[in-house]
C-alpha cells in the first residue's frame, strides 16, 4: 500500500514539472513516466488519461494551498501574527511548488483552461475573500493599518510568485543562487519587513 502511494506521488511530482515546463499540450505521458522512474503502464494504472493526470496535479496543488490558508485563518491570529501567518504559509508553499505560477496560467493549461478556471473560482476565490475579511476586520479593530486588503493580498501573491517563477534568471542577475536555503531565508525576511511596514501601526 505504501509503495503504491509512493509511486503515485512520484508520478504527480514528475507531472507537475513536465506540465509546467511544456504546457498541457506539449506534455507526454511517456516523458512523465520516465521522469517519475516508472513505466507508462503503471502511470496509466493510476491515471487513465493525460487529462485526468493534469486535473490530479492541479487538485493536489490547489487543495494543499487551500488547506494551508484555512489552517492559518482558523488559528484566530491577530494583527501582526495574522499578516505573518498568511505570508509565511504562502512563501513556504511557493518555495515547495516553484512551478505554481506556470501551472496556473491559461496558456499552460491549454484545453484544460476551463477546469483550472473553475477550480480557482470555486475554491480559491472564497478563500481570498476570507483572508480579505480578516485583514479588514483587524484594521477596524485598530490592530493593523487601514489597508486596501484585496490589493495587499495581490501584492503578497505577486511579490512571492514573481520571484519563484524564474529563479534562474534572478540568480544570473544577482550573481548567486537565490534558491540556496540561506538566501531564501534572507529573501523571506526582507519581504516580511516590507509587508510589516505596510500594515503595522
Amino acid at each position: 500500500m505504501k509503495e503504491k502511494a509512493q509511486a503515485r506521488t512520484k508520478i504527480l511530482n514528475a507531472a507537475e514539472e513536465v506540465f509546467a515546463c511544456r504546457g498541457f499540450g506539449g506534455a507526454r505521458t511517456a516523458d512523465i513516466a520516465r521522469s517519475a522512474g516508472v513505466n507508462k503502464a503503471l502511470l496509466h494504472y493510476y491515471f487513465a488519461t493525460k487529462e485526468g493526470l493534469y486535473q490530479s496535479v492541479m487538485d493536489r496543488l490547489l487543495f494543499e494551498l487551500i488547506e494551508l490558508a484555512q489552517g492559518v485563518l482558523k488559528k484566530g491570529l491577530k494583527g501582526r501574527e495574522l499578516v505573518n501567518g498568511i505570508f509565511d504559509a504562502f512563501f513556504d508553499y511557493a518555495a515547495k511548488h516553484r512551478y505554481f505560477v506556470r501551472l496556473t496560467t491559461a496558456d499552460n493549461a491549454g484545453k484544460q483552461g476551463r477546469y483550472l478556471e473553475n477550480m480557482l473560482r470555486n475554491f480559491f476565490r472564497p478563500l481570498f475573500a476570507r483572508a480579505q475579511d480578516h485583514l479588514e476586520s483587524e484594521a477596524k479593530k485598530g490592530r493593523l493599518q487601514k489597508i486596501d486588503a484585496p490589493n495587499f493580498l495581490i501584492t503578497i501573491y505577486l511579490s512571492i510568485l514573481s520571484f519563484f517563477s524564474d529563479t534562474k534568471f534572478v540568480s544570473a542577475v544577482a550573481g548567486y543562487d537565490v534558491t540556496a536555503s540561506s538566501e531564501l531565508a534572507k529573501r523571506k525576511a526582507f519581504l516580511k519587513k516590507m509587508i510589516e511596514k505596510m500594515t503595522m501601526l
